[in-house]
């Protein structure tokens, strides 16, 4: 990883399981990783400085 955080945004529960899963190692030098519910059209949560990049997969 490149020391950038990164925020995930699902709204199923099961995503989000399988994210805390795949994280689940351990970083040295690294950026932090914030998992979070709920719907990716209503990023209001973040502040205007943070978003970088967007990916979706359906």
């Amino acid at each position: 990883m490149l020391s950038r955080d990164i925020i995930g945004v699902d709204i199923n529960p099961e995503a989000l399981d399988r994210c805390y899963e795949k994280l689940s190692f351990e970083r040295k030098d690294t950026g932090e990783a914030f998992i979070r519910q709920g719907d990716a059209r209503n990023l209001d949560f973040l502040k205007a400085d943070r978003k970088e990049f967007a990916w979706q997969s359906i």
